[in-house]
Protein backbone atom coordinates (compact mmCIF):
# COMPACT_ATOMS: atom_id res chain seq x y z
CA UNK A 1 0.00 0.00 0.00
CA UNK A 2 1.16 3.34 -0.85
CA UNK A 3 1.83 5.68 1.88
CA UNK A 4 0.33 8.45 -0.18
CA UNK A 5 -2.92 6.35 -0.35
CA UNK A 6 -5.61 7.38 1.73
CA UNK A 7 -7.40 3.83 2.40
CA UNK A 8 -10.79 3.98 0.92
CA UNK A 9 -10.18 6.91 -1.19
CA UNK A 10 -9.68 6.57 -4.46
CA UNK A 11 -5.62 8.28 -5.53
CA UNK A 12 -7.42 10.88 -8.16
CA UNK A 13 -9.49 12.32 -4.74
CA UNK A 14 -6.32 12.91 -2.92
CA UNK A 15 -4.58 15.25 -6.09
CA UNK A 16 -6.93 18.55 -5.80
CA UNK A 17 -6.79 18.44 -1.89
CA UNK A 18 -2.62 17.99 -2.83
CA UNK A 19 -2.61 20.56 -4.81
CA UNK A 20 -5.21 23.11 -2.82
CA UNK A 21 -2.48 22.65 0.14
CA UNK A 22 0.32 22.64 -1.99
CA UNK A 23 -1.03 26.62 -3.62
CA UNK A 24 -2.11 27.28 -0.06
CA UNK A 25 1.29 27.06 1.08
CA UNK A 26 2.69 28.73 -1.76
CA UNK A 27 0.64 31.54 -1.97
CA UNK A 28 1.04 32.03 1.89
CA UNK A 29 4.89 32.06 1.49
CA UNK A 30 4.30 34.71 -1.62
CA UNK A 31 2.24 36.82 0.20
CA UNK A 32 5.04 37.12 3.22
CA UNK A 33 8.40 37.88 1.00
CA UNK A 34 8.56 41.53 -0.03
CA UNK A 35 10.17 43.14 -3.02
CA UNK A 36 13.62 44.42 -2.40
CA UNK A 37 13.69 48.33 -1.55
CA UNK A 38 14.39 50.25 -4.54
CA UNK A 39 17.60 52.22 -4.33
CA UNK A 40 18.87 54.87 -6.65
CA UNK A 41 21.03 53.86 -9.86
CA UNK A 42 23.54 56.18 -11.67
CA UNK A 43 23.42 56.16 -15.47
CA UNK A 44 25.76 57.32 -17.43
CA UNK A 45 27.36 56.95 -20.72
CA UNK A 46 30.94 56.34 -20.00
CA UNK A 47 32.90 56.90 -23.86
CA UNK A 48 33.93 54.42 -25.88
CA UNK A 49 37.54 54.36 -24.88
CA UNK A 50 39.05 52.11 -22.31
CA UNK A 51 39.25 52.85 -18.26
CA UNK A 52 41.32 51.63 -15.06
CA UNK A 53 40.48 52.59 -11.62
CA UNK A 54 43.76 54.28 -10.22
CA UNK A 55 42.13 54.97 -6.84
CA UNK A 56 38.99 53.95 -4.93
CA UNK A 57 37.74 55.32 -1.55
CA UNK A 58 35.05 54.93 0.21
CA UNK A 59 33.39 56.03 4.13
CA UNK A 60 30.26 55.52 5.69
CA UNK A 61 28.85 58.70 3.85
CA UNK A 62 29.80 58.05 0.09
CA UNK A 63 32.80 56.97 -2.36
CA UNK A 64 35.39 58.15 -5.06
CA UNK A 65 36.39 56.53 -8.04
CA UNK A 66 38.73 58.21 -9.93
CA UNK A 67 39.69 56.41 -13.32
CA UNK A 68 42.29 56.95 -16.51
CA UNK A 69 43.54 55.65 -19.26
CA UNK A 70 45.67 52.29 -19.60
CA UNK A 71 49.57 53.41 -18.52
CA UNK A 72 48.36 56.27 -16.97
CA UNK A 73 48.43 56.78 -13.26
CA UNK A 74 47.05 58.84 -10.91
CA UNK A 75 50.24 61.22 -10.45
CA UNK A 76 50.59 61.35 -14.04
CA UNK A 77 47.50 60.80 -16.24
CA UNK A 78 46.42 63.14 -19.18
CA UNK A 79 42.46 61.97 -19.06
CA UNK A 80 41.05 61.94 -15.63
CA UNK A 81 37.56 60.13 -14.87
CA UNK A 82 35.93 61.29 -11.44
CA UNK A 83 32.63 59.83 -9.92
CA UNK A 84 32.00 61.05 -6.00
CA UNK A 85 28.84 59.82 -4.44
CA UNK A 86 27.43 60.87 -0.68
CA UNK A 87 24.16 59.08 0.89
CA UNK A 88 22.15 62.12 1.12
CA UNK A 89 20.40 60.38 4.09
CA UNK A 90 23.86 59.64 6.27
CA UNK A 91 25.38 63.25 5.10
CA UNK A 92 24.24 66.34 4.78
CA UNK A 93 24.66 67.84 1.56
CA UNK A 94 24.44 70.93 -0.28
CA UNK A 95 21.63 71.03 -3.57
CA UNK A 96 23.68 70.69 -6.64
CA UNK A 97 23.22 74.20 -7.57
CA UNK A 98 25.12 75.26 -4.39
CA UNK A 99 27.57 72.40 -4.41
CA UNK A 100 28.42 73.15 -7.66
CA UNK A 101 28.91 77.18 -6.22
CA UNK A 102 30.94 75.84 -3.37
CA UNK A 103 32.87 74.13 -6.22
CA UNK A 104 33.99 77.42 -7.59
CA UNK A 105 34.19 79.11 -4.70
CA UNK A 106 37.29 77.06 -3.85
CA UNK A 107 38.33 76.88 -7.74
CA UNK A 108 38.42 80.98 -7.25
CA UNK A 109 40.20 80.80 -4.06
CA UNK A 110 43.14 78.95 -5.46
CA UNK A 111 42.96 80.33 -8.84
CA UNK A 112 41.37 83.69 -9.39
CA UNK A 113 41.77 83.96 -12.84
CA UNK A 114 40.35 80.55 -13.20
CA UNK A 115 37.28 80.15 -16.39
CA UNK A 116 34.31 79.03 -14.82
CA UNK A 117 30.60 78.16 -16.54
CA UNK A 118 27.56 77.42 -15.13
CA UNK A 119 25.77 75.46 -18.21
CA UNK A 120 22.84 74.16 -16.49
CA UNK A 121 21.14 74.14 -13.02
CA UNK A 122 18.02 73.31 -11.63
CA UNK A 123 16.91 71.50 -8.36
CA UNK A 124 18.03 68.52 -9.37
CA UNK A 125 21.31 68.83 -10.81
CA UNK A 126 23.65 71.13 -11.81
CA UNK A 127 26.18 71.19 -15.03
CA UNK A 128 29.92 72.89 -15.23
CA UNK A 129 32.89 73.51 -16.92
CA UNK A 130 35.98 74.99 -15.59
CA UNK A 131 39.43 76.21 -17.01
CA UNK A 132 42.57 76.80 -15.13
CA UNK A 133 45.50 78.04 -17.11
CA UNK A 134 49.20 79.76 -16.05
CA UNK A 135 47.81 79.41 -12.37
CA UNK A 136 50.59 79.60 -9.92
CA UNK A 137 51.12 75.70 -8.56
CA UNK A 138 48.50 74.41 -10.56
CA UNK A 139 48.66 72.52 -13.98
CA UNK A 140 46.94 73.57 -16.84
CA UNK A 141 43.43 71.80 -16.67
CA UNK A 142 39.89 71.72 -17.89
CA UNK A 143 36.91 70.26 -16.72
CA UNK A 144 33.47 69.18 -17.61
CA UNK A 145 31.04 68.12 -14.79
CA UNK A 146 27.54 67.48 -13.10
CA UNK A 147 26.62 67.10 -9.74
CA UNK A 148 23.15 65.30 -9.82
CA UNK A 149 20.78 64.20 -7.14
CA UNK A 150 18.73 61.64 -6.58
CA UNK A 151 16.40 59.87 -3.98
CA UNK A 152 19.36 58.78 -1.64
CA UNK A 153 22.34 60.07 -3.36
CA UNK A 154 24.05 62.72 -4.50
CA UNK A 155 26.94 61.99 -7.37
CA UNK A 156 29.54 64.36 -8.52
CA UNK A 157 30.80 63.27 -12.44
CA UNK A 158 33.63 65.47 -13.90
CA UNK A 159 35.72 64.48 -16.97
CA UNK A 160 39.43 66.61 -16.65
CA UNK A 161 42.28 66.90 -18.61
CA UNK A 162 45.46 68.22 -18.52
CA UNK A 163 46.09 71.04 -21.01
CA UNK A 164 43.06 72.16 -23.52
CA UNK A 165 39.94 70.07 -24.71
CA UNK A 166 39.13 69.94 -28.43
CA UNK A 167 35.48 71.16 -29.28
CA UNK A 168 34.53 67.94 -30.51
CA UNK A 169 35.76 65.78 -27.50
CA UNK A 170 34.29 68.89 -25.00
CA UNK A 171 30.40 68.70 -26.59
CA UNK A 172 30.94 65.24 -26.56
CA UNK A 173 31.48 65.14 -22.42
CA UNK A 174 29.11 67.68 -22.18
CA UNK A 175 26.38 65.57 -23.84
CA UNK A 176 27.22 62.57 -21.73
CA UNK A 177 27.06 64.75 -18.36
CA UNK A 178 23.65 66.32 -19.88
CA UNK A 179 22.04 62.48 -19.91
CA UNK A 180 23.70 61.52 -16.48
CA UNK A 181 20.83 60.94 -14.15
CA UNK A 182 19.93 58.11 -11.01
CA UNK A 183 16.62 55.82 -11.79
CA UNK A 184 15.07 54.18 -9.06
CA UNK A 185 15.19 50.57 -9.16
CA UNK A 186 15.77 47.09 -7.02
CA UNK A 187 19.22 46.22 -5.66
Amino acid sequence: MSPFRNPGRPAARLLPAATILFAAATLGACATVRPAPAVDHLAFDLDEGRWEPARQEASRHGTRTDLVRPGETLAEWHELFTVQTVDVRRAEVDAPAAAAAALHARLQARCPGAEWHELAADSTAALYEWRVSGCAGEADRHEIGRIVRGAEQQARLAYTVHGAMPDSVRDAWVQRMRDAAFYRGGR
